[in-house]
């Protein structure tokens, strides 16, 4: 078995799934010297209207169906859940695919990788760069 080396830059994502969908994000990170940070990202699927409309209609659904299954009425959840198989068949709901992250290595760097701190946004002095831990 052999290793393999792969250079990377910030912004560059790799697909890392074998029998699952992870991939790995490389993110800049903030130090003194160039470095770069990783973010293990699951992907999932998840539905959802192909417009607003659609998708209004469709999220209205699944709030009667969690809110029926919770007092017990899976019978009258099925009929909403007949609607949203129709909405499936005619076009109106689709999938879309996001990257959820699920474990960030960040090497030496602040929490400033996934944007400024409310301090700095206010221009204050940063709490992080202050005292990290």
């Amino acid at each position: 078995r052999t290793r393999r080396w792969v250079p990377v830059q910030p912004d560059k994502w790799l697909d890392i799934s074998v029998r699952c969908n992870w991939s790995l994000a490389v993110v800049r990170c903030f130090h003194t010297i160039e470095t770069v940070g990783y973010v293990m990202c699951e992907s999932t699927l998840f539905r959802k209207g192909v417009d607003e409309a659609s998708n209004e209609r469709y999220q209205g659904l699944l709030r009667s169906v969690e809110a029926l299954k919770a007092t017990g009425k899976k019978a009258e959840a099925g009929k909403f859940g007949r609607q949203i198989g129709q909405m499936i068949q005619e076009g109106l709901i689709s999938e879309a695919k996001t990257d959820v992250p699920r474990l960030a290595f960040l090497c030496d760097t602040t929490v400033q990788v996934f944007g400024q701190c409310l301090a700095c946004k206010a221009g204050q002095p940063c709490p992080f760069a202050a005292n990290p831990f």
